[in-house]
């Protein structure tokens, strides 16, 4: 059945999921270091910088010009208003087959199925058009 690994084992095989996590997660480490650093250069950077600095990320979130902060903000909003919608209209359709017939499920069966199928005419609309 289930053989209960010796600490050797145990210890060999943690060490090599820690050592592969550490080669995964260096490159982020890296550049985020490198976006603090405010030497503008990767020659010479340290993992961590003597005097760093947020005035890029500060720039980042507030640029009047690229509003990247309202940008994820509304993405977030639609992804999560998608998501809602999504699980409900999902609950309301498995009524139909699973309770039989009912005003709810038939209302929201017959939003949820349009759903599902109007992106499917969208996509082929817009491969048609764009082979000519």
């Amino acid at each position: 059945m289930y053989k209960k690994h010796s600490f050797t084992e145990a210890f060999i095989r943690n060490l090599f999921v820690w050592i592969f996590i550490a080669f995964a997660i260096f490159p982020f480490i890296w550049i985020f270091s490198a976006s603090i650093n405010p030497s503008n250069t990767l020659l010479g950077q340290s993992l961590i910088p003597k005097n760093f600095t947020w005035d890029r990320y500060i720039e980042f979130f507030t640029n009047e010009q690229h509003p990247f902060g309202l940008w994820i903000l509304n993405s977030i909003k639609v992804s999560g208003i998608t998501a809602i919608f999504t699980v409900i209209l999902a609950a309301l359709g498995s009524f139909k087959p699973t309770f039989g017939s009912n005003v709810s499920s038939d209302v929201s069966y017959g939003g949820y199925i349009p759903i599902i199928t109007e992106h499917w005419k969208i996509y082929f609309l817009v491969r048609t058009e764009s082979t000519d």
